[in-house]
């Protein structure tokens, strides 16, 4: 079975790939979409995963990401709670990206979903193949959550 992470190489998406592998994924793919954060991150997130043996993706969605996102958040002085609205505004676009990568490798995906009370990612998310297939839908995707169990 083939298994894809949406991978930052922070603590909770490293710790994905072994378990995956002792669930009985035998292909790990990791996919770390680039939307501007710092290059040290990225080549870190690449290591990491290849020290692991998973099969890494860097998909460069930073034009993508400054041209329908940032800019459409700027235009409607976009906040949550009057904080102007910055990482959350990727979650869209990084989950569209990775739904197209795991639908390109045919992969069962794990998806990472996010803690309630945090940006961060937490525990995986089991997504089936037909509910992969609505995260890539409308312009900008969305990106649905299904808790294990």
């Amino acid at each position: 079975m083939k298994a894809l992470v949406v991978y930052s190489g922070g603590l909770d998406t490293t710790v994905c790939i072994p378990v995956l592998k002792s669930e009985g994924y035998d292909v790990v793919h990791t996919v770390t979409v680039d939307v501007g954060q710092p290059a040290a991150d990225v080549a870190q997130a690449e290591e990491r995963a290849k020290i692991l043996g998973a099969i890494q993706t860097t998909v460069d969605a930073k034009q993508e990401f400054a041209d329908d996102f940032c800019t459409a958040a700027i235009a409607m002085n976009a906040d949550y709670f009057g904080y102007p609205l910055s990482t959350a505004i990727a979650r869209p676009l990084i989950a569209k990206k990775a739904a197209d990568e795991a639908a390109a490798r045919d992969a069962e995906a794990k998806l990472e979903r996010g803690r309630r009370d945090e940006v961060e990612p937490a525990a995986p998310a089991l997504v089936d193949r037909e509910r992969l297939a609505s995260l890539g839908g409308g312009r900008h995707g969305s990106a649905a959550r299904q808790d294990p169990g």
